[in-house]
């Protein structure tokens, strides 16, 4: 079941990236690892980053009619315990299979179906998007630079596509449409209304995005005042209209689980794929990152 691998690979080009990611952080005297230092740092995530599976199941009528699912209907506990984890645990851990019963195990949610496929999806969103961002935040942490986390938690005000009944977003890369063209939307689509308050959180999220790359902090007068991240407190942004501020320690027992439980259960012999799925995210990462530079530039000249 490798329905779900990247169409591409990461390569390591010799030039910004000599070496993987995780072999360049874990060696905290190299050029590599001060440069990295040097940086100032925003990381962040949309709260349903588990929306890239849904959808990748949702395409592939094929394999729901293999496993028995309907998407429309629900994602069970029972498909996370017999299909999902164990592909996760073969795939990415040798097929250890206390992996695949600690993710089983973490990811039950008792008498609630909507909330259980939520769940499902939060198992993606948590293991390649969430637990990467916090790793890197945490390498980050101690450096002379800022270190900032944003969590988006606003959902459009018009549907990209169907959705069944007990999904909730916002969806993998939804923040984009406030960044970048929010005020458009009710001019090109018939029946679409964007509020005030959709104008002020695109304004809002373009302030802080350009301040950060203009000084490497995103705060300035007349916006809710975003807080570093540390170490003590891991404070990130949370990005919403109508729940505007700052939260700590971003699904704290999610993160442990996975920085920390799992890391646990596997031996040495496992250690090599595991960071083999750290490297690809966080390729993943630093290739988004990038692909955002010229945007910024652009609303650079406007904010």
């Amino acid at each position: 079941d490798r329905m779900h691998c990247l169409y591409f690979g990461p390569v390591i080009d010799g030039d910004l990236l000599t070496r993987t990611p995780v072999e360049l952080m874990s060696n905290k005297t190299t050029e590599a690892y001060k440069f990295f230092e040097s940086l100032d740092l925003m990381v962040g995530n949309c709260r349903m980053e588990g929306s890239l599976y849904l959808s990748m199941l949702g395409n592939n009528v094929q394999y729901q009619k293999d496993k028995n699912i309907n998407v429309s209907i629900g994602l069970s506990h029972q498909y996370l315990c017999d299909v999902m984890s164990p592909n996760i645990a073969n795939f990415y851990f040798k097929n250890n299979r206390k992996v695949s019963q600690a993710i089983c195990k973490e990811y039950y949610v008792a008498d609630n179906a909507t909330l259980q496929s939520r769940a499902v999806l939060d198992v993606y969103s948590d293991l390649f998007f969430i637990s990467d961002s916090t790793s890197t935040l945490n390498a980050h942490i101690n450096s002379e630079s800022s270190t900032y986390q944003f969590m988006y938690n606003q959902v459009l005000p018009f549907k990209l596509g169907p959705e069944p009944t007990w999904y909730e977003g916002p969806s993998h890369a939804e923040e984009l449409y406030y960044l970048f063209t929010m005020e458009y939307f009710d001019r090109i689509l018939p029946n679409v209304t964007i509020s005030d308050s959709d104008r002020l959180l695109a304004h809002q999220m373009r302030k802080y995005w350009t301040n950060f790359a203009k000084s490497g902090n995103p705060n300035s007068a007349g916006l809710p005042v975003w807080s570093v991240f540390t170490n003590a407190s891991k404070n990130y942004m949370k990005l919403s209209k109508h729940d505007m501020g700052v939260g700590n320690d971003y699904r704290k027992n999610e993160m442990k689980f996975w920085l920390q439980t799992i890391p646990n259960l596997i031996s040495d012999s496992d250690t090599s794929r595991a960071k083999k799925l750290k490297t690809d995210s966080l390729f993943l990462l630093i290739i988004s990152l990038s692909s955002l530079n010229f945007f910024i530039n652009i609303m650079l000249v406007r904010y």
